[in-house]
């Protein structure tokens, strides 16, 4: 016997509400988390929100971290319905983040045995920015240089 699931379309995501509802806590003046994942999108988190799904384009990248920064939410400029960034602008930024020695970023305790992830956290004025990176010899490297892990890289 076959059994057969009828597949419905889904809509596209309506990245314009997600973006009208972030400018509402950021006129709120609300703390946001935001945390970034591997598919050019972040998830806004503040009370009474959680897990707000906002694609990423160039503009509002600036956007949001403008916010975090200053507490500024005009997005002049920022056009949720573009397309999205790709993976690779989004891991730019982070990079110039880690190699800024303005940006006090925090490292999440880890045991490098057991985890395959360390995590982040940049701390603003208006918010934090979560963000992992997978673990690899490279990268714990790259760390050292640029006084983000003490660790040995052995």
């Amino acid at each position: 016997m076959d059994i057969k699931i009828p597949q419905t379309p889904h809509p596209p995501y309506d990245n314009s509400s997600a973006h009208n509802q972030l400018k509402i806590l950021m006129k709120q003046k609300k703390i946001i988390d935001v945390k970034v994942d591997n598919q050019s999108n972040v998830w806004i988190s503040s009370y009474p929100v959680t897990r707000l799904r906002y694609q990423i384009t160039d503009n509002g990248w600036k956007w949001i971290i403008s916010y975090l920064k200053s507490g500024d939410y005009e997005d002049f400029g920022v056009n949720p319905s573009e397309v999205p960034v790709d993976m690779d602008f989004i891991k730019d930024e982070i990079k110039k983040m880690i190699e800024d020695p303005n940006i006090n970023i925090l490292r999440v305790p880890f045991l490098r045995e057991t985890q395959a992830r360390i995590k982040f956290i940049i701390p603003f004025h208006y918010g934090k920015l979560h963000f992992e990176l997978k673990m690899n010899d490279d990268l714990l490297i790259y760390l050292k240089e640029n006084k983000r892990y003490e660790g040995d890289t052995d």
